[in-house]
């Protein structure tokens, strides 16, 4: 390494800067055991070398710069290396090159991107509205559905209790079960046998008398028709003890199967 000491002065002063000599005084302290001080045949320059240093110190009269002014000293230092390899100061790094990543309409770096296009927006449009569809969808099942659920009061009323005692056979009693009309029908003996002889083959929607109950002597079901809705009129229509529909002509049996008319079904 070369560093460079310049001590400027007025023009007036050059004569005894001409006659001044820099001592080496402070300067081989500084330096490892090994230093050497070497003079050459100028008056105004002196050299330390060391074994990885060479340091100049130079005296040069002011009149060189002239916008110097009197009384100033100016220090001028220079590094440099005297081995073969030298490491690289800060100010020799490259500058790294993102060309390999860059897309060749981008690699001009002194021209402006504003504006430009990607060719994969589709792509980027497409996994944002999955993702917003995912969104919305978990929104739906952890806020919209508990929101627009039943209320527990309404709940409440999934399941009645009633007295079928007082329910004599052959009848059948309504009651509002969820804001629908529940039937319960007391079934005689006859009718019972009625339908035991039934063929299923004979049935738009096969189901057994033991199927539709659980105890032969009563039949509970939904008292609205399958087709659109109808509120059936209990123990009418072509069959004994059956339930009909007057408004599309729909007959059930005494078990609630159906056996005539557009219903696609049985009574639930």
């Amino acid at each position: 390494m070369a560093i460079s000491a310049l001590l400027y002065s007025s023009k007036e002063n050059s004569e005894m800067l001409n006659q001044t000599r820099i001592a080496p005084i402070g300067i081989t302290n500084k330096l490892t055991n090994r230093s050497a001080i070497a003079r050459d045949n100028r008056k105004y320059k002196m050299i330390v070398n060391c074994s990885m240093l060479a340091i100049e110190i130079r005296v040069i009269p002011c009149h060189v710069l002239q916008y110097a002014q009197e009384g100033v000293l100016t220090l001028y230092t220079q590094a440099r290396y005297k081995n073969k390899n030298p490491p690289h100061l800060h100010r020799d790094h490259v500058f790294p090159n993102f060309d390999f990543y860059r897309k060749d309409k981008y690699k001009n770096i002194s021209q402006t991107t504003w504006g430009s296009g990607n060719e994969k927006q589709g792509y980027t449009y497409a996994v944002g509205a999955f993702g917003w569809l995912y969104g919305m969808y978990g929104i739906k099942s952890e806020l919209l559905l508990p929101y627009k659920a039943a209320a527990a009061d309404v709940l409440a009323l999934a399941s009645i209790e009633v007295d079928i005692s007082n329910i004599p056979p052959g009848q059948c009693a309504s009651y509002k079960l969820q804001g629908k009309p529940l039937l319960i029908k007391h079934r005689t003996a006859n009718e019972i046998e009625i339908e035991g002889r039934t063929a299923i083959s004979a049935l738009k929607d096969p189901q057994t008398p033991e199927q539709r109950t659980l105890n032969q002597e009563w039949l509970v079901v939904i008292g609205i028709c399958t087709h659109l809705g109808c509120v059936l009129v209990p123990n009418s229509g072509d069959w004994v003890g059956g339930f009909y529909c007057p408004c599309h002509g729909c007959h059930n049996d005494n078990v609630g199967r159906i056996r005539k008319g557009p219903a696609p079904t049985n009574l639930e």
